[in-house]
């Protein structure tokens, strides 16, 4: 839930000892009002409604209790002394003065809204010699730190983690969500390296650990192959790289990586900080243009000592279009007295390889010839010719000579063929 308003007066309340939990409404932990000032909610993140953990979001007091200028107690505020009774009560001893204070800081903690709005700030007491340890966590599931842990100790003094913080599980999981735990680092955004325990302190110290979220990165190779077996669970703020090897799709080019969460493309080799939520790369792919397909021509039938010429190439065929050869195409190669008798397939779908047209000529068989009956010598007629349809090209045709009344001899012709 967000709040537009801006510039809200706000009571300011304070922890006692700067080693009480902030999240405890224990009335005996706090100390009583030390004014009125104003904060920003305007895109304030409010938690069931009720409160706004300043903490971890953008500075919201604009303006602090008279005396209370950037949240320093001053000393002579009765508030100063609330303050110090209960941070001598938590040194061994009671070993400190007033002397050694060198100040005392209000810090907000959380923004609550109830008949009003109060601002809780936990408190910081600069002291000589001293030093207070506190230990956050920012537990699965959770956006907020919250304090597991604090003391306060002499400067130079060793620390260790806490019994009770010692042994936190590595990873947990939260409604399907693996998380893992970062720890123990000075920084509530985890920058640096871990702290390396027992650990000596010389001044106030916060450590902090999270259970940081692996975030899944799904790759979607929309028909293609991969060799490749990436890495799949991110933290928030890591570094993606994309495997440089390419998948591969028959018939297509591969060209880069889409990202789910902006639409960005991405090539392979290349990087991207990965974001709070899962993210699948879907492989983007383009028909190959640079096909082709032969033509194999033949006479009579499908066999190598058949062929006409070298096969024809047509190259720039793009994968997946149908391509259908045209008569013209068909009878190129056809020799004299051939027809085209078949060409197989019919029509193809261009693929990646294997592309060919096989074209085969058969001998006509729709021929005919003629047979004439002369006399020797002068080319008399001496019988009606004779015509004999249905003959095949190359076919040799032998006719037997007729009797003709009137004359002695039989006369025999091959007769030639007539096409």
């Amino acid at each position: 839930m967000t709040r537009s308003q801006a510039s809200q007066e706000a009571d300011f309340y304070y922890l006692k000892s700067p080693n009480s939990n902030p999240d405890s409404n224990g009335t005996g932990e706090w100390g009583d009002e030390v004014g009125t000032g104003k904060v920003d909610l305007r895109g304030a993140v409010w938690v069931n409604e009720k409160n706004c953990f300043i903490s971890s979001q953008q500075n919201r007091v604009v303006e602090w209790p008279d005396g209370f200028e950037d949240g320093v107690v001053p000393r002579e505020s009765p508030h100063w002394k609330v303050i110090f009774d209960a941070y001598k009560g938590t040194v061994e001893g009671g070993n400190v003065t007033e002397d050694d204070i060198e100040s005392i800081t209000l810090v907000p903690y959380k923004i609550s809204s109830n008949d009003r709005y109060h601002v809780d700030c936990t408190v910081v007491v600069k002291a000589k010699n001293l030093a207070t340890v506190k230990f956050w966590l920012c537990d699965a599931g959770k956006d907020q730190y919250a304090q597991q842990y604090a003391q306060t100790v002499r400067a130079n003094t060793q620390v260790s983690i806490p019994e009770v913080l010692s042994k936190l599980p590595k990873e947990k999981t939260v409604d399907g969500r693996k998380y893992r735990l970062v720890a123990w680092r000075t920084a509530p955004d985890l920058t640096g390296s871990d702290v390396a325990f027992p650990h000596t302190v010389t001044e106030n110290v916060n450590f902090y650990a999270k259970y940081v979220a692996d975030y899944i990165v799904t790759y979607e190779l929309d028909g293609g192959s991969w060799s490749v077996k990436p890495q799949k669970f991110y933290a928030a703020g890591n570094t993606v790289t994309i495997p440089a090897t390419k998948p591969t799709k028959n018939g297509y080019e591969f060209k880069g990586w889409k990202l789910s969460t902006d639409s960005a493309y991405i090539d392979s080799g290349g990087t991207f900080a990965m974001p709070a939520q899962d993210v699948t790369l879907t492989a983007q792919w383009e028909k190959r243009a640079d096909l082709s397909y032969i033509i194999n021509y033949y006479r009579d039938s499908i066999a190598e000592e058949n062929r006409i010429d070298e096969a024809v190439v047509i190259d720039e065929q793009t994968f997946g279009d149908t391509v259908t050869l045209n008569q013209v195409t068909i009878d190129s190669k056809r020799p004299a007295g051939y027809q085209a008798g078949f060409v197989t397939p019919q029509s193809l779908v261009i693929k990646a390889e294997g592309n060919v047209f096989n074209v085969v000529y058969t001998k006509r068989t729709d021929l005919s010839y003629t047979v004439n009956y002369l006399e020797q010598g002068t080319g008399k007629v001496l019988h009606e010719a004779k015509t004999v349809d249905g003959q095949t090209f190359g076919a040799e045709v032998t006719e037997s000579a007729i009797d003709i009344t009137g004359l002695k001899d039989t006369v025999k012709r091959y007769l030639r063929e007539q096409a």
